[in-house]
């Protein structure tokens, strides 16, 4: 038997709106408010999943691939 490193990469996602005058202050509110816990990703939606695997021998892996 080989053996193999699965590497397992998960997108999770969530909408938030914000009141802002322009993208660049939409941008800084968000990021305050990420950082400071006001906008958090728990119990957020799962947007992607994919994995890679590599040859532990070799070396070699594959592409990311979605699954």
């Amino acid at each position: 038997m080989k053996e193999f490193d699965v590497t397992i990469e998960e997108t999770i996602s969530r909408v938030f709106r914000v009141s802002a005058e322009d993208m660049e202050d939409a941008e800084e509110i968000a990021k305050d408010k990420y950082l400071n816990g006001e906008f958090n990703l728990i119990g957020a939606d799962l947007s992607c999943k994919q994995m890679c695997i590599e040859d532990v021998e070799t070396g070699k892996s594959t592409q990311w691939m979605e699954f």
